[in-house]
């Protein structure tokens, strides 16, 4: 199992805080090796632009109406 989503199953089941993920993500980024630590930076930059692409989709869709 991958870093990412072990962090994620921790997050879930364990109700870790958002402080504890956090430092759980940064040791994960860093034990990580190049190919891992680039498709995290690709996923998380990817997320982010989707949010933003969805925010312009919903505040056109309400000046629509």
């Amino acid at each position: 199992m991958n870093g990412f989503f072990f962090v994620i199953l921790l997050y879930k089941y364990f109700d870790m805080s958002t402080i504890e993920l956090k430092q759980e993500l940064h040791d994960i980024i860093n034990n990580g090796d190049d190919k891992f630590v680039q498709l995290f930076y690709d996923m998380a930059t990817s997320y982010f632009v989707q949010i933003k692409k969805d925010k312009m989709i919903a505040e056109s869709e309400k000046d629509i109406e």
